[in-house]
């Protein structure tokens, strides 16, 4: 079964090779990988319809103004967010971070994260280990470039993640 924007996709590249354009550009994704409860129950939202809606707003998310916004609308929608939709929030920013940083994968561990980036930009990575207390950034050169990242601080974990990488897109964006 095809949900509906893979349809529109596939028919969209099927319309461009018959006129001859070339393939549209794939989307850039990140996958998360965490064991957190990530999702809007029943008893928060109980029409289907409308809580589908509400994960496809979600996954809009770009900014941590988009996910206020949306968290607002919900709070005066619906009442007060239960810790799973909060969750589902925070991942959609964080998914939208890290495809601002061209990372394809972060998987989330019990003290901190692993990151896999596309590349691996050593002379960011230099300056993110700079800022943060030693030893709680390691990067790993390898086949497939990671980079852990252990939390210390005792913060949430969500909220140290995006933090690392808000400070990663400032550092990135200086050098542009």
């Amino acid at each position: 079964n095809v949900g509906y924007d893979t349809y529109i996709r596939i028919l969209e590249q099927a319309v461009r090779d018959e006129q001859g354009l070339p393939a549209l550009p794939q989307p850039a994704e990140c996958r998360i990988d965490r064991p957190l409860s990530a999702y809007i129950p029943e008893s928060y939202i109980e029409d289907p319809a409308q809580r589908i809606d509400v994960y496809k707003k979600i996954a809009t998310v770009e900014t941590e103004q988009d996910m206020d916004d949306i968290a607002a609308e919900l709070l005066d929608r619906y009442g007060d967010l239960p810790p799973s939709v909060e969750t589902l929030l925070s991942i959609s920013l964080l998914r939208a971070l890290a495809i601002d940083c061209a990372f394809v994968q972060i998987d989330q561990t019990e003290d901190g994260a692993v990151i896999y980036p596309r590349y691996l930009d050593i002379a960011a990575w230099s300056e993110m280990i700079a800022l943060y207390p030693k030893k709680s950034i390691t990067v790993i050169a390898s086949a497939k470039p990671s980079v852990r990242c252990k939390n210390k601080s005792g913060e949430p974990i969500l909220p140290f993640i995006c933090g690392l990488l808000k400070k990663y897109i400032q550092i990135k964006s200086k050098k542009e």
